[in-house]
């Protein structure tokens, strides 16, 4: 589930998940709903992208969101299925299949910062607050 509040000088997306696995998934469809609009424009040509976060989750999402705008600035791919495990050692790892995007990237890209990463549980559920600068 996810909200998006609108400031003055910022976007923030609220996320909540049952599970922090949920939290990480739902935090990278977010951030490219809010980037791209809810249908991208997407190629036919596809990726398969793996990506580990290793360590503490709240510093991962940042890195795993920062990991995906990066890919999708250079490589214009952007996920569109995303399956998340932990591994044994506590790490999460990512699997996303990607697709081309066939839009302009000119807009999107002042969307790459994140101030509030705070991850708070009450009763089930996980509440994650991502705030970007636009």
């Amino acid at each position: 589930m996810r909200k998006i509040e609108d400031y003055s000088s910022d976007i923030a997306i609220i996320i909540k998940s049952k599970t922090k696995k949920g939290l990480i998934k739902e935090a990278i469809y977010a951030c490219f709903e809010y980037l791209l609009g809810k249908k991208p424009m997407l190629g036919k040509e596809k990726k398969v992208i793996f990506f580990e976060i290793k360590g503490n989750l709240e510093d991962g999402i940042v890195d795993a969101l920062n990991f995906f705008l990066k890919t999708f600035y250079i490589e214009k791919y952007v996920p569109y299925r995303i399956y998340v495990k932990e591994t044994k050692e506590k790490n999460f790892e990512i699997k996303a299949f990607a697709r081309l995007f066939n839009g302009n990237l000119i807009h999107y890209i002042k969307a790459a910062t994140y101030q509030d990463n705070k991850i708070v549980q009450k009763g089930d559920m996980f509440t994650l607050k991502v705030v970007f600068d636009v």
